[in-house]
């Protein structure tokens, strides 16, 4: 598809910037995500040639170029080139951390660090998320506590993007515990400081060369001169510069599909099967044409989101928000359905270059038998299997002196769940009566196999009801979280996906020498189990459920 978003300014800048990808971050890239984290050499050569933050006045040594098509360049040109991971503290300091500086900061403070946000030697981090809060930002705890010209951080951070490499770090704190959202402010902590320190690097499953950890803040002194904006304005900052975070997101999440495509395309041409290549089959065609057409689809969206927030029109108190937020949604179900429409086509096997990872070779062996079985290569040879004739699928429940044991039941299909069998789920669940005859509950699955996730028959066909099935295989994991009785999930074969979010929203995980665990996860960071794996951090704790042989 053509577009009309760039001019011969940006295809020049893109050229640059592609060059630099190339030169400096596509050869060490495999060895940063060994490390977990890159060399910040790269991060300082990005500034020598102007790639950070290019929106910086002219007197604070900054390009002053605010043309936010420069940003999504470099998101297009790290995600074209594989290396959004290693790339990713590139794309946050200018999208994400910037603003802050730019738009809340005082003259005092811009002249103390945008220099150095320009030429790379101090790098940036927002810190929000915690240990028990993540999209409900009004529950942090961090506070901050005024001592004459200075304020007293006491608390935890995780999930800290740059949180290794960062010199300056934008921390949401509490001032005032007792009113809520209007309590919270931000105030930059720098490194060094006493009292802070980082905590441990979190090993993810995808984009591991981008350096994510926890902060920890024990009566962390800092000057009352880092308040970012007034006290109490901190919610209103960051709702207000989230609609550049959501819509440098969205870049990303395209751009992944768009690479992607091309990958699959030469992937299916490379590729042989009855007697001639996929890329020729009929139905590959169809199933490659209909997934460009959702890209392309996606693509004009985002690019109109990008030239109203040029006019600055995204902004929250100009009412038109909410469009980011449309947009990065767009973007993630175009992702999601380019996913799985590419896992389908490269035949399950995780080493192709827009797969990452499986986490069990049984897991692995499953999937791909699975494929093999129902391919997209011609209609006349899918042979999609259906349930043993005379069998419901079902999650039962059962009592006997005190103990409830809810089984699923669907052995041809590993325990799979449909949108049913979540329904009948969250019906035996909420139906429990906690210390009465409903004294411990144990999660349990016939044949062979624990839960294998939800079953994702027909998703690719019905995507505008996915968000409704990831709510309901959600909730059913925060309710055995919630249960106020010892939980105990029996497991005995695979536990996948939900299955396996299931599993470990339990007290006790009871495994037999044939259980399997697996998840599934797409390179460019995407998940295909019900959703819920987010929650498992504030779930299970630091330490997991217990487990014994």
């Amino acid at each position: 598809m053509r577009r009309n978003l760039y001019d011969q300014t940006h295809d020049d800048f893109r050229g640059s910037f592609r060059t630099f990808v190339e030169t400096e971050i596509v050869p060490h890239h495999d060895r940063w995500e060994q490390a977990g984290r890159i060399d910040r050499e790269m991060f300082l050569k990005a500034g020598e040639q102007g790639f950070l933050a290019m929106a910086v006045p002219e007197e604070y040594g900054g390009l002053g170029e605010s043309d936010f098509r420069y940003n999504a360049i470099i998101g297009e040109e790290l995600q074209r080139a594989g290396v959004i991971g290693s790339g990713m503290c590139i794309t946050l300091h200018n999208d994400v951390f910037l603003p802050y500086l730019l738009d809340s900061a005082t003259e005092e403070q811009k002249k103390r660090w945008l220099p150095g946000m320009v030429t790379g030697e101090i790098m940036g981090a927002i810190s929000m998320t915690e240990p028990g809060a993540g999209s409900d930002l009004a529950a942090i705890r961090t506070t901050a506590r005024r001592e004459d010209d200075h304020y007293v951080l006491n608390g935890a951070k995780t999930f800290v993007t740059n949180g290794l490499n960062a010199d300056l770090y934008i921390v949401a704190v509490k001032t005032d515990p007792a009113a809520k959202h209007k309590g919270m402010s931000l105030i930059a902590v720098e490194d060094p400081t006493a009292g802070f320190s980082r905590g441990r690097h979190l090993d993810k499953i995808g984009l591991r060369s981008q350096d994510t950890a926890e902060l920890f803040f024990d009566d962390a002194r800092v000057p009352v001169d880092n308040l970012i904006g007034s006290e109490g304005a901190g919610f209103a900052i960051l709702m207000d510069n989230l609609a550049q975070e959501r819509l440098g997101l969205t870049v990303s999440a395209i751009s992944a599909s768009r690479t992607a495509l091309g990958w699959t395309v030469d992937y299916c041409a490379d590729r042989e099967a009855f007697g001639t290549r996929v890329l020729d089959l009929q139905n590959t065609r169809f199933k490659l044409a209909e997934l460009a057409a959702r890209i392309d689809g996606t693509q004009v969206f985002v690019d109109h989101l990008i030239t109203l927030h040029n006019r600055g029109a995204l902004r929250r108190r100009r009412g038109q928000g909410q469009a980011a937020h449309h947009g990065a949604a767009a973007g993630r179900r175009s992702a999601v359905f380019a996913a799985a429409r590419r896992l389908r086509l490269h035949a399950g096997v995780p080493d192709r270059p827009c797969l990452h990872g499986c986490s069990d070779p049984d897991h692995l062996r499953w999937h791909q038998r699975d494929h093999a079985r129902d391919h997209w290569a011609h209609p006349r040879v899918r042979a999609r299997p259906q349930p043993a004739r005379g069998r419901t699928m079902t999650v039962r429940i059962d009592r006997a002196a005190g103990v409830t044991t809810i089984t699923i039941d669907r052995p041809e299909k590993r325990n799979a769940m449909t949108d049913e069998m979540w329904a009948q789920m969250e019906g035996h669940l909420t139906s429990l009566d906690p210390g009465g005859e409903d004294r411990v509950l144990v999660l349990t699955g016939t044949g062979g196999a624990f839960c294998g996730g939800s079953d994702v028959a027909g998703l690719l066909d019905d995507l505008p009801s996915l968000p409704g099935r990831i709510d309901v295989s959600n909730r059913c994991v925060l309710a055995v979280h919630e249960l106020p009785i010892p939980t105990i999930a029996k497991i005995d074969g695979i536990a996948a996906g939900s299955g396996l979010n299931l599993a470990l929203a339990c007290d006790l995980v009871h495994v037999s020498e044939r259980a399997r665990f697996a998840q599934l996860f797409i390179h460019i960071g995407l998940s295909l189990d019900s959703g819920a794996s987010w929650l498992l951090p504030r779930l299970v704790g630091s330490d997991g459920p217990a487990s014994c042989p």
